[in-house]
């Protein structure tokens, strides 16, 4: 009989959503996971042109990606002849014969390749409670999560939110534990002590210091998770006797690892999105967050010691895993604007009803926007800050980027021996090679998939994903030529207006870094034909060929995740108003000059205070 047939990957969202709606229709598929079956990779590539997945075919009909698939469903959602879509499955596709292209033929067993489990953290540091219990440090801050109360208070002239005082929180030793006010603050200065908690004022109360913990309601301390809100990885500080992590890649590949059991276990059951909220709640959740905090001890000898595609994969999947992490911890970046108008749609872009659902579709965000969401959120490799903006500047190694890279030692590292995607050609001398350069031994290499490997997969917005969760230093060429094939394919990166003789491109990668590319417009283009595939290639080259102008436009670029739920993230307020009390807190504000001191400038604006009746004299 005939079957719907699924090409995917178990550890990709797009993958897992595609299946939720098939079952959500009761429709019969078959499954087959590339990741597992290798075998099946190369039938893949000869049936279509394109190496990202998912695919769907229904019998031998290629119906497309993910995006097709859903308007597929749609139409049978509305169909007139059949009442339900189980009705037209059975009637059109199980009524057939089996697919008799081999290619489609289901896998054997005999070639299933199980990856590894991801491993679990191995966590040094306990402390013991003051009845006696021993807990891991990351359970001891779940605990005062829950036990301490959190709020927002003032403390010199600065809001601190998620904070607490010192007698705040004996309070609540004393009422969990059942101890004395004495035994309550000996505790809480330990936890001070091994940076659990922390001062506001880390100047005068420096973390893990003697004496750095007051029981006072005037004295202001957070939680270690809470007390870098933009740094990502700052759930604890990792010990300062601990031994340097050198196994860079074993650590960035379990995090993923971690990282995607926790989304796929946080699934709509409905609409098979990920849901954020169920995300955060879950106590996997910490565990990967205090996992995390191990990037804060790789050493900074091991990360030197990787050649340059080792160092290149490294960064890629940094790259992927913070963002990812960004999107969990501080929010997705959309407006106020968006946010409501992604709820009162009725239907989202693939067609799908959304009067009863929270389902909120990918929307295009502003430039600045996507921006400060970079700028903003740090993390901790090795005691060196980055940002998400400063990381991906330092793998596209454009001077001419929205911000250069940080001159740190590990970026002074990386650009030596990181395949980057651009080179500043005026920075070499004439006759010097650029190993002598730059100082090291090994040839930079003009990578211009640098650019397309960043984003791409569902953690980007996208529809479509490479058929690996992660870059390998192994197949690293092949698998940047696949992450340059499935961004180009994406029309929201390249889209191919033929009868218009326009092509419109990504703005935040075409244009934003366009000396990264040719700066002829035809010679660009004709560098996105390898990386393109079907219509769009054959489109494109007959553009070139007529040789007639081609018009480039310029799409706004996107940043976000198709969700069920938030966090979303809110830009900062640098400009924050703060009212004190005392000689200092004395309102100096602006207004019109009196009549009887008229002068030519009506406008002109004179101080004065608050509790002082006459004029201050004029300069």
């Amino acid at each position: 009989m005939g079957r719907i047939t699924v090409f995917t990957t178990a550890e990709d969202l797009n993958s897992r959503q595609l299946v939720k709606e098939l079952e959500k229709r009761s429709l019969p598929y078959s499954e087959i996971d590339i990741a597992k079956y290798p075998s099946k990779v190369q039938d893949l590539k000869s049936m279509v042109d394109s190496p990202s997945i998912p695919h769907v075919f229904f019998n031998t009909r290629y119906v497309g990606g993910l995006e097709q698939c859903l308007r597929e469903l749609k139409r049978w959602d509305n169909s007139t002849r059949y009442r339900t879509p189980l009705e037209k499955y059975e009637a059109e596709i199980a009524s057939g014969f089996d697919p008799s292209n081999d290619r489609l033929a289901l896998p054997d067993d005999a070639d299933t390749v199980v990856p590894p489990p991801a491993k679990a953290h191995k966590a040094k540091q306990i402390l013991e409670m003051p009845d006696g219990t021993k807990f891991l440090v990351r359970e001891v801050m779940d605990k005062l999560r829950e036990i301490v109360p959190r709020e927002s208070h003032n403390y010199k002239l600065h809001t601190y939110r998620k904070s607490f005082s010192g007698k705040t929180l004996v309070a609540a030793i004393r009422k969990q534990y059942h101890v004395s006010v004495d035994e309550g603050a000996l505790f809480a200065a330990h936890l001070s002590k091994q940076g659990v908690i922390r001062h506001v004022d880390t100047v005068n109360f420096p973390p893990r210091q003697k004496g750095s913990f007051k029981c006072s309601n005037h004295e202001i301390y957070r939680l270690q998770c809470d007390a870098k809100e933009k740094l990502l990885n700052s759930f604890l500080t990792w010990p300062l006797d601990a031994e340097p992590t050198t196994n860079c890649l074993e650590v960035i590949d379990n995090l993923s690892r971690l990282l995607s059991v926790m989304e796929l276990s946080s699934l709509d059951p409905v609409d098979g999105l990920l849901n954020q909220q169920h995300c955060l709640k879950m106590k996997k959740f910490s565990k990967f967050e205090e996992a995390a905090c191990e990037l804060q001890n790789i050493s900074k000898e091991a990360l030197e010691m990787l050649d340059e595609d080792e160092m290149t994969a490294f960064a890629l999947n940094l790259c992927s895993v913070m963002l990812r992490y960004a999107f969990l911890k501080a929010g997705i970046p959309k407006t106020e604007e968006e946010r409501r108008v992604a709820k009162s749609a009725s239907f989202d872009p693939l067609g799908r009803d959304m009067s009863n659902s929270q389902l909120v579709p990918l929307i295009l965000i502003s430039h600045p926007k996507r921006i400060d969401f970079m700028k903003t959120m740090l993390f901790d490799l090795a005691g060196e800050y980055y940002s998400l903006e400063e990381w991906c500047n330092l793998l596209t190694s454009n001077p001419g980027g929205p911000e250069a890279p940080p001159r740190t030692s590990i970026a002074m590292s990386f650009s030596r021996k990181v395949r980057v995607s651009s080179l500043e050609m005026s920075s070499v001398a004439p006759g010097e090679s650029l190993s002598e350069s730059t100082g090291s031994d090994v040839s930079l290499k003009n990578d211009k998939r640098i650019h397309f490997a960043l984003f791409i997969g569902a953690h980007g917005g996208s529809r479509w994903s490479a058929p690996f969760s992660q870059f390998s230093a192994k197949n690293l060429d092949e698998e940047l030529d696949i992450a340059a094939r499935v961004f180009c394919q994406e029309d929201r990166n390249v889209e191919i207006h033929r009868h218009e003789n326009k092509v419109e491109l990504l703005s935040s990668v075409f244009k934003v870094y366009r000396r990264d590319f040719d700066s002829d417009d035809k010679t660009m283009l004709k560098g996105l034909i390898p990386y393109l595939g079907g219509k769009k290639r054959s489109d494109l080259s007959g553009m070139l060929l007529d040789d007639k102008k081609i018009n480039l436009t310029w799409k706004e670029p996107e940043l976000g995740r198709h969700t069920v739920s938030g966090p979303w993230y809110k830009k900062a307020s640098h400009n924050k108003k703060s009212t004190v009390a005392g000689f200092a807190g004395l309102k100096i504000v602006k207004t019109n000059s009196p009549s009887h001191h008229y002068t030519p400038s009506r406008n002109k604006q004179a101080l004065t205070m608050k509790g002082f009746k006459g004029r201050l004299p004029e300069n």
